[in-house]
């Protein structure tokens, strides 16, 4: 509203739809395609390919800084588009795998309340996640989610009952949850998870430098902690791929893989995954990656919980969608419903909202 008010003739519109909820979504693409029809040069940057197809006049792809395709929407299909981001044809990616048995949930949360520092908060949420389940969370951001997070990885005091495997207090410290099994990804990996001015290598092993094959008792192993540095960079296809690359050189998307390599496969087996925005900044190739990491998590028994404001994301991924209002769990819904009921939920309109 402010560019128009001032007159903007031409619109850089970068992922303008990536804290909005299917409804606004809905709105705000029409608008959209009206401010192109009076004359006004859009350019629309988004990582979501549905919403490019239905949108643009023509498509162009950038892929490692060069484009790789530019063709008029409607002379390029959906899969010859996603094989031009991906830089193959195996641009979809396999769904999670069936749920174990049932048996008794991984992690439990019951009436979990956490204070948000600009009010909010978490107002009585309550879920369950199975061994092996990939859970996902939507919702419009401020409705709890970064409180949710924060109280199941010990960055904020919360009440309620918070078990894992059984067990309470793990969640008082962000050193206690590490020890009982649980990796965070955060939504900002700059300012929770990296230490920028530290190479690769040394983030790498944040977290996991009291064990081999970064230590040898006491002492670092420079060998070891060198040689897993490189099997990770190599795996997630950090760029550039040098250990010893300073980490707040590199861009957001590899910040954000190099995170995703330590926590995912940087150390043990996980217990309870915690990823927010996980895909944000990432290209098709390298969220295909972070999702295999993910699944393959939950393969070996991790329970997964996957916050994102992409419901396509969360299709994608996740054996149930719950969805946060206002600090509760509004409702769930199966990975297949329709954007609309997931939108109802959302802004608090559907049947189950508290």
């Amino acid at each position: 509203m402010k560019q128009l008010w001032r007159g903007a003739r031409v619109l850089i519109l970068d992922e303008p739809t990536s804290v909005l909820a299917p409804a606004e979504i809905a709105e705000l693409l029409p608008t959209v395609r009206e401010l192109a029809r009076s004359g006004r040069a859009v350019l629309f940057i988004s990582h979501k390919l549905r919403e490019v197809r239905a949108i643009a006049d023509r498509i162009a792809v950038l892929r490692r800084g060069r484009i790789v395709l530019e063709s008029a929407v409607s002379e390029v299909g959906a899969e010859e588009l996603a094989a031009a981001v991906m830089g193959s044809s195996s641009a979809i990616p396999s769904a999670p795998a069936p749920l174990p048995a049932p048996g008794p949930p991984r992690l439990e949360c019951i009436d979990l309340r956490c204070r948000g520092q600009r009010g909010g908060g978490l107002r009585g949420a309550s879920l369950t996640v199975a061994r092996g389940e990939i859970l996902g969370v939507a919702g419009v951001e401020g409705n709890g989610q970064t409180e949710l997070v924060e109280a199941l990885c010990g960055l904020c005091p919360s009440t309620g009952v918070l078990r894992l495997d059984g067990e309470e207090g793990w969640s008082r410290t962000p050193l206690a949850a590490r020890s009982s099994g649980v990796v965070h990804m955060p939504d900002d990996p700059r300012r929770r998870a990296l230490c920028l001015p530290l190479t690769s290598e040394e983030n790498l092993a944040l977290g996991w430098h009291r064990d081999p094959p970064h230590a040898r008792g006491p002492l670092i192993d420079r060998a070891g902690r060198r040689g897993k540095a490189a099997e990770l960079i190599r795996s997630f296809d950090v760029r550039p791929p040098d250990p010893l690359a300073r980490a707040g050189d590199l861009s957001g998307g590899n910040q954000q893989k190099l995170v995703a390599a330590r926590e995912l496969e940087g150390g043990p087996a996980p217990k309870l995954v915690v990823a927010a925005q996980p895909s944000r900044g990432l290209d098709l190739a390298a969220t295909r990656r972070l999702h295999d990491a993910l699944r393959s998590a939950a393969r070996a028994g991790a329970a997964v919980i996957v916050i994102s404001s992409d419901l396509d994301e969360l299709r994608a991924i996740c054996h149930r969608i719950a969805v946060l209002f206002q600090g509760r769990i509004a409702g769930e819904a199966d990975p297949s419903a329709s954007d609309e009921v997931l939108g109802r939920l959302m802004l608090g309109h559907g049947d189950h909202a508290a």
